[in-house]
């Protein structure tokens, strides 16, 4: 009597949670963005992205009116060096740039251009620098532009070791939450725990493998989704190895349904705590 009541109050703190996380997501949507990782350049400089269109966004060229001036964060005087910068493929300045130092990072985090250039202006020498055409390659794009005597390179540096690191801490975490459920459950014969483990290991590999590409390719939002259609097919595919395997390896009697049950609850939980902790440290999750 006791286990079923916790059973039905840790279903009530998981659907709380995961209607917290899903309006989170909602209030609180991702959007694409390009990041440049600038090395060579000393002292200060501002960098900004040229675009193939003349607008993107918020942003967009300035249409030679006063009205239209958009300074931002910018000196005019720096607003005017990149306004008046003639492209040679006919690029444009969409009036945002920022300030950097050294071995800096720029990052346009809304809206960027698809298609662009990186130019950089070096106020101390009056010079600026600009790299070849690049376009956005995932939903955040990551590119390394270095300057040197010899001129500047830039190509993509999109970070795989960050990216194997969160798939290991999104598989352990959950595995490690999974498992504390089943010995709520009474799961604590060594097959049981075994099987639970193994299943989980396949399933999660998978799934995370497979949102770990929809996040590369179409970002959050269709990470969202694609978590939660993904997640019912988890969940089918358990309830199915639990129902038929656990009874079998159980040292005392227990309903078959139960691995079903169990199966539910585990998913469900973990999806929610999924979702809460991508929310909150989106660049680990």
């Amino acid at each position: 009597m006791k286990k079923n009541k916790l059973i039905c109050v840790l279903l009530c703190t998981v659907v709380l949670l995961c209607t917290f996380s899903l309006s989170s997501f909602a209030d609180t949507g991702p959007k694409p963005s390009v990041n440049i990782e600038i090395a060579g350049i000393k002292g200060e400089y501002y960098a900004t992205l040229l675009s193939k269109e003349k607008s993107t966004g918020p942003a967009s060229a300035w249409d030679g009116t006063e009205e239209h001036k958009n300074y931002t964060n910018l000196d005019p005087v720096i607003w005017e060096k990149f306004t008046y910068y003639k492209d040679s493929d006919g690029f444009y300045f969409l009036q945002q740039a920022e300030k950097c130092y050294g071995n800096d990072t720029y990052k346009w985090g809304y809206y960027p251009p698809k298609t662009f250039k990186v130019l950089v202006y070096i106020p101390e020498s009056d010079t600026f620098i600009v790299s070849e055409i690049c376009e956005r390659y995932a939903f955040d794009s990551y590119f390394c532009f270095e300057v040197s005597k010899n001129g500047a390179e830039i190509y993509r540096n999109y970070d795989y070791t960050m990216e194997s690191v969160s798939l290991a801490a999104r598989v352990v975490l959950t595995i490690a939450l999974e498992l504390a459920l089943a010995l709520l459950f009474g799961y604590r014969a060594r097959g049981e725990l075994l099987l639970i483990s193994c299943t989980n290991i396949a399933t999660q590999l998978a799934l995370n493998i497979a949102l770990n590409a929809v996040n590369f390719h179409s970002g959050q939002y269709a990470f969202v989704a694609w978590y939660i259609m993904l997640e019912f097919a988890v969940f089918a595919l358990e309830a199915a190895v639990y129902f038929a395997f656990l009874p079998r390896l159980a040292k005392t009697p227990k309903k078959r349904s139960l691995g079903a049950v169990y199966a539910l609850l585990a998913n469900t939980f973990s999806f929610a705590l999924g979702l809460a902790i991508a929310n909150m440290i989106p660049g680990i999750f």
